[in-house]
């Protein structure tokens, strides 16, 4: 069911087997996913099904500098179904390396692999409605698919990486009703977590206190409970535990949490050829993008030099992606074929 949380009696004392705070793709997906194991959930959404703005305004903050960042409210929903609500679709799973310690990374290193991960990655896929998970141009298009750059071949940048876009699924719309359907799924809309209690040892949450914008406080006591609140939230929620018990115990040590990184990319238009006619032309017939593997990573985070035979090379195309701009699925020319094959 879904209920506002004002509903609930002031300082009243909620038990359940899980508490998922957090309304969004992650914390809907894992609430329908525990739902099925038979278990009691509680999910915790600080917005409600529609954008309000004096929800949205507790995502306001400021930024170092706001040339290189957007305003932290600007492409972030509070309300359920998160910021999958006004997102662009734009899918890609992590690579091994993303969970590996790094020497030329301060503090990288993750508790869990790849390889941990993997098995979860099809029916993610399904939820956010965004085809099949193959990411790779010549396992879903076959060997019939003309390659990116013609005549290049490189065992350090691989041209065949996919991405693939979701409808846009706003899992909010989307996946309401399932919730609203799913047997022992409580869902609290405007329920705001303002404290996270742990146990004496510091290893569990003990409590987690609520309140809502007109006043309303709670709390829920769960035998496991879930930060799904998103990369800033989510650190935020895990420091308010810290200071609430001045151990660190098993959460999240450190992070830096943060929107898209702004880049600068290299645009190269077939019809507008820049120095090298000749490379430009090879471009033509399709956009697409490059992957670097682990491999063609150097000690100092940035791309190895290339061979004497791919120097000056420069991506098909680089663009960077902004929310509500035209989408491309950067696999160079599909046919209208090849895309009922997604």
């Amino acid at each position: 069911m879904i209920l506002d949380a004002n509903s609930i009696q002031n300082g009243a004392e909620l038990q359940a087997d899980v508490c998922v705070v957090g309304g969004g793709p992650a914390g809907i997906a894992l609430t329908l996913s525990l739902s099925e194991r038979g278990l009691a959930v509680l999910m915790l959404e600080s917005g409600q099904l529609e954008e309000d703005a004096k929800t949205q305004s507790l995502y306001e903050g400021e930024v170092a500098d706001e040339r290189l960042h957007s305003p932290p409210d600007k492409y972030r929903q509070r309300r359920l179904g998160g910021s999958s609500a006004i997102w662009g679709g734009r899918c890609m799973p992590f690579d091994p390396i993303d969970f590996e310690t790094r020497s030329h990374v301060p503090h990288s290193g993750w508790p869990l692999s790849y390889d941990d991960l993997l098995p979860y990655y099809p029916q993610a896929n399904a939820l956010a409605e965004a085809g099949r998970f193959s990411y790779d141009a010549g396992e879903a298009f076959g060997p019939q698919l003309e390659p990116l750059i013609r005549g290049f071949d490189s065992p350090r940048v691989r041209t065949s990486g996919l991405e693939r876009f979701s409808c846009p699924t706003h899992f909010g719309t989307r996946y309401a009703k399932r919730l609203q359907l799913a047997p022992g799924v409580q869902v609290l809309l405007g329920a705001n977590c303002t404290a996270v209690r742990l146990q004496a040892d510091g290893q569990a949450v003990r409590t987690l206190e609520i309140a809502t914008l007109a006043g309303k406080r709670f709390t829920v006591t769960p035998r496991a409970a879930v930060l799904a609140a998103g990369g800033l939230e989510t650190a935020f929620a895990a420091g308010l535990a810290r200071c609430h018990t001045g151990r660190r115990g098993q959460l999240p040590r450190r992070g830096w949490p943060l929107l898209h990184v702004p880049h600068r990319g290299q645009r190269r238009h077939p019809d507008r050829p820049g120095p090298d006619p000749q490379r430009a032309a090879r471009l033509r017939g399709g956009a697409g993008g490059y992957l670097l593997p682990p491999a063609a990573v150097g000690d100092s985070g940035r791309a190895a030099a290339a061979g004497a035979g791919e120097r000056g090379r420069a991506p098909a195309l680089s663009a960077h992606h902004r929310p509500g701009a035209p989408q491309r699925r950067a696999v160079g020319a599909v046919s209208g074929a090849q895309a009922d094959q997604l």
